[in-house]
């Protein structure tokens, strides 16, 4: 009777715990032709019970904007301390070699 009632209560672990989940991870990178990178974050799920491999359902989209290039040689970034961004950073300004 203890064996039945031990076997059933691993069974159902098993069927619980038959799927892992683990990331994000990055999926895509891609290039929107005006700048921007788009870059796509997903989860990946493991299923041990089957064996299989797939994505999740929680994906995100990031848009990376870039500076436009036009011929300057960049030296680097003003910060100013006094605006933050979206994200609570300090905002950044690039500095080019002909603005010494």
């Amino acid at each position: 009777m203890r064996k039945r009632i031990l076997l059933t209560l691993l069974l159902a672990a098993m069927l619980v715990a038959g799927c892992t989940s683990a990331g994000p991870y990055v999926t895509d990178i891609a290039y929107d032709g005006e700048g921007s990178l788009l870059v796509t974050k997903n989860t990946v799920l493991f299923n041990w019970f089957f064996g299989t491999i797939g994505t999740g359902e929680h994906e995100q989209t990031i848009v990376i904007k870039t500076p436009k290039y036009d011929g300057r040689k960049m030296m680097g970034y003003r910060i100013d301390t006094s605006r933050r961004d979206a994200a609570g950073s300090f905002e950044r300004t690039p500095v080019y070699e002909d603005e010494k």
